[in-house]
């Protein structure tokens, strides 16, 4: 892999096509957060996907990304499993120089593979296993070469996220470029394997395991924590917003049974649905497009804090209308923003529940709906 030549084509090609690629990340940043992330696995996805049409000079635009959401659960699967190991290597990362050394190692190659699977899930429709058993297997073929290469495109794509005079839209897709690239150039080759015995796997989870209670250690009792440039740095506050999420998470994940709906479409995990349909109770004052088919689902409880996804062959003015006069008649009050072939509504109620509505119309007389509901919850 020559890196240099390959970082020459990634940037020729940003520059040939930043328009649709500043477009493209902006709506999944946006849409992303609307939803809470729960999207962003198939919108990330999606942008990939574009990336990689970009580099086959196959005919392509910005709505790309709303065209994957039929691959919604094994893309949540995965981006789930991303942000789980990326908390777990976090923990790690307490550790003085010994938590740098690991987060350096593995961090970069970890980006690139959630990205390389992402691809193999949406584009060759691969399980979220098989995904990740590929992606492995391309990283193996040259591993000192793609961890480099993972390295300098995740430092270019993240110089946003440094400089906050950059933004990050503008930087982002460097990466995603870097990935579809590499899945492009290196997605037909034979995998390498890498296999341990069963003493070694052992060892390897006790090392592991070891340096995860160590890393707990230094981060909550002694409050370490990680920063920039390496140096692992001492700090009294108390731990982030994201940081008690994923330990309530990981908590009710080891301790909550896994309920699977009768009919395969859905599955609870403390408290959490996951599928392709709406609760039985889910609010009858929000509105659902009756010739529309949904894609997924994913909510907590009835769904007052919750993201659904529908298509609809109709186009999309005539589900704007129909949004814009049930909402009113439901009592929402709302305000409507068009970006183009992008319409959002933003509505609130007086009982402190909010709702998004994206409604976006693609070529194949298909429109997609994205419905977020959200209710905040008192202090």
């Amino acid at each position: 892999m020559d890196i240099l030549a390959n970082l020459k084509r990634i940037l020729a090609l940003y520059r040939n096509n930043f328009l649709v690629l500043l477009i493209a990340t902006a709506l999944t940043l946006l849409l992303s957060g609307l939803s809470l992330g729960l999207l962003a696995g198939p919108l990330v996805g999606g942008l990939i996907v574009l990336c990689l049409k970009l580099w086959r000079e196959d005919q392509t635009d910005y709505k790309e990304i709303f065209r994957h959401f039929n691959s919604f659960l094994p893309t949540f699967i995965l981006t789930l499993s991303a942000i789980i190991i990326s908390f777990l290597v976090g923990i790690i990362g307490s550790i003085p120089l010994i938590g740098w050394l690991f987060t350096l190692a593995v961090g970069p190659a970890l980006s690139l593979l959630a990205g390389l699977a992402l691809a193999f899930v949406v584009e060759q429709e691969l399980k979220p296993l098989d995904a990740i058993k590929r992606s492995v297997g391309i990283c193996l073929t040259e591993p000192l070469m793609i961890w480099l290469y993972s390295l300098v495109i995740g430092i270019l794509g993240s110089l946003g996220a440094l400089f906050f005079f950059f933004p990050i839209i503008l930087t982002a897709p460097i990466t995603l470029l870097g990935t579809a690239f590499t899945y492009q150039q290196l997605s037909a080759r034979e995998t390498a394997t890498l296999t341990f015995g069963q003493k070694e796997k052992q060892i390897g989870l006790a090392v592991l395991s070891g340096l995860f209670l160590v890393g707990l250690i230094f981060r909550f009792a002694l409050g370490y924590q990680p920063s920039f440039f390496g140096r692992t740095v001492l700090s009294r506050n108390r731990p982030g917003l994201s940081e008690r999420v994923a330990g309530k998470f990981l908590s009710s994940f080891v301790g909550e049974d896994v309920k699977v709906g009768r009919d395969g479409s859905s599955f609870s995990v403390g408290g959490m649905t996951i599928g392709s349909k709406l609760p039985k109770d889910y609010p009858k004052d929000v509105p659902i497009y009756p010739r529309a088919e949904i894609q997924s689902y994913l909510g907590v409880g009835n769904g007052d804090n919750s993201t659904a996804t529908f298509s609809s062959k109709e186009q999309s003015d005539a589900i704007a209308d129909y949004y814009e006069r049930e909402l009113t008649a439901n009592g929402w009050q709302f305000e409507t923003s068009n970006f183009g072939e992008l319409l959002i509504m933003n509505g609130h109620k007086n009982d402190d529940r909010s709702c998004s509505i994206s409604i976006t119309e693609l070529e194949d007389e298909e429109t997609t709906i994205i419905l977020t509901l959200k209710r905040e919850q008192e202090e």
